[in-house]
């Protein structure tokens, strides 16, 4: 498998109705909402923006995440565990379910190909 070159990592960048305003690597993405953007009908995603300036951050740890959440310095954070779930006010009216459990039946039949 070919390694992406320096070109296709950071010059190809595709935001859909965004555009890039400023790329931190590995850090933060800053985008506003393009104004020429033409939306498609037929594909949910591709309507035009109603958030008009977006900042994505990264940060590793569920916990930072979740503070930031706390502290209003992020309006959304994915990959928090129940761990966080008290100390993230929307949180604490979710209920913990026990999982569903799936069974599977599996037959032991053998596939045989003939050689050539």
């Amino acid at each position: 498998m070919r390694k992406p070159s320096d070109v296709t990592t950071r010059d190809n960048v595709g935001l859909g109705p965004y555009r890039l305003v400023k790329w931190d690597p590995g850090i933060a993405i800053t985008a506003e909402a393009y104004p020429d953007y033409v939306p498609n009908p037929d594909v949910e995603e591709a309507q035009f923006p109603i958030i008009q300036n977006v900042k994505w951050v990264w940060r590793g740890e569920p916990t930072i995440r979740s503070a930031m959440i706390q502290a209003g310095e992020a309006d959304l954070a994915y990959r928090l565990g129940l761990a966080d779930k008290d100390s993230v006010p929307v949180f604490q009216s979710l209920a913990e379910e026990p999982p569903t459990l799936y069974c599977l039946i599996r037959f032991g039949i053998r596939c045989y190909r003939k050689r050539l």
